[in-house]
């Protein structure tokens, strides 16, 4: 088909308006969308993603947001620990400043590790001003700092002053699987780029944090309580009946081993068996399970300890004996440092 020059030339003109509009359109891009508030929260997002530490520390104060979360991230592990009374508030203070220092390096750390590999494990202690190593790790659990996931940016909005921002990231807490929605701050920087500069609410995510952990452990409490309460009713009948037997005849007769041999295999073990099972049941919060893990080695204790006093009762083995005897202790062990540790999570959630 052969154009007309007319034709001809409205179809260069109409493929330069087109050029002219993309060019146009991405220089205003470029001018103006990346050098807004709204282009850096994107920027931060993305950054997170991709695990590009650069293009993060281009959008990110790291020592402005580190500064702004170090304090609440360090009363927070106080708290965690229990009441604090009005009496302690200068030490704290003291203790705030003494732990500041390394605490600071150890997210800034943290941050570039979170953002180059998705987690927040930290492979270096930090020291104290007394050069006492500290278990960064371990704050980032215990503040829940540790589990934070990034779901979805929020609002971007200009203040009075031209030159500040305010935005919003939602964070998924993965230990209570709740969202919270932190508050941020953005500046403009010389070169027209703008920067998260702080995080402003995180004293409230720390409390978020410490009450919703609470609540899954009172659950957690509730639930096990009314499996202990009955359970102390079968054993207080199974103690009763071996009480009985042992009443009626004597561990030298063979009847009486018997009789006790078959009430343990019978009732005993599989009762205790019953009452795992059940605990194994209840849902078990990140904070709990350090005592779940101990509450189910005691009843393996327990349940090892009739079964090898069962099989004494009929072979007469020493060697079964020592068995029963030394689970025997290990349970006993074992449920004073567990009512230790729930005395202790009882005095936290105060």
């Amino acid at each position: 088909m052969i154009l007309s020059s007319k034709t001809k030339v409205k179809v260069i003109i109409s493929i330069l308006v087109i050029l002219f509009i993309a060019i146009g359109g991405s220089w205003a891009y470029y001018k103006y969308y990346v050098k807004t508030p709204q282009y850096a929260m994107k920027a931060v997002a993305e950054s997170i993603k991709e695990h590009d530490w650069q293009k993060f520390n281009r959008y990110v104060d790291v020592d402005g947001v580190v500064n702004s979360i170090s304090d609440p991230l360090l009363t927070g592990v106080i708290e965690a620990q229990g009441p604090v009374p009005d009496s302690t508030k200068e030490v704290i203070n003291d203790f705030i400043n003494m732990f500041k220092s390394p605490i600071t390096t150890s997210l800034k750390n943290g941050i570039q590790h979170y953002v180059e590999t998705g987690n927040w494990n930290i492979a270096e202690d930090s020291k104290d001003q007394q050069g006492a190593l500290i278990d960064p790790n371990l704050i980032l659990e215990q503040t829940g700092v540790a589990d934070i996931k990034l779901l979805d940016m929020g609002d971007v909005k200009t203040t009075d002053n031209d030159q500040v921002a305010t935005g919003e990231l939602k964070v998924q807490q993965e230990g209570i699987d709740k969202t919270f929605v932190l508050k941020i701050t953005l500046k403009q920087q010389a070169d027209g780029y703008w920067k998260v500069v702080s995080i402003d609410n995180f004293k409230d995510f720390i409390s978020f944090i410490k009450q919703a952990r609470k609540a899954q452990m009172q659950a957690y409490l509730t639930a096990t309580d009314k499996i202990y309460d009955q359970y102390a009713k079968v054993e207080a009948d199974n103690e009763s009946k071996v009480s009985g037997i042992l009443a009626a005849g004597t561990l030298g007769d063979d009847k009486t081993r018997q009789e006790l041999s078959d009430a343990i295999n019978k009732e005993v073990i599989p009762q205790l068996q019953s009452f795992k099972e059940a605990l194994n049941k209840v849902k078990v919060p990140n904070s709990a399970k350090t005592l779940q893990h101990l509450r189910l080695q005691i009843l393996d204790n327990k349940i090892t300890y009739y079964q090898s006093y069962s099989q004494w009762l009929m072979s007469k083995d020493i060697n079964q004996l020592r068995t029963a005897t030394d689970s025997l202790d290990k349970a006993e062990t074992m449920q004073g440092d567990a009512d230790a540790l729930v005395k202790r999570i009882k005095f936290q959630m105060e």
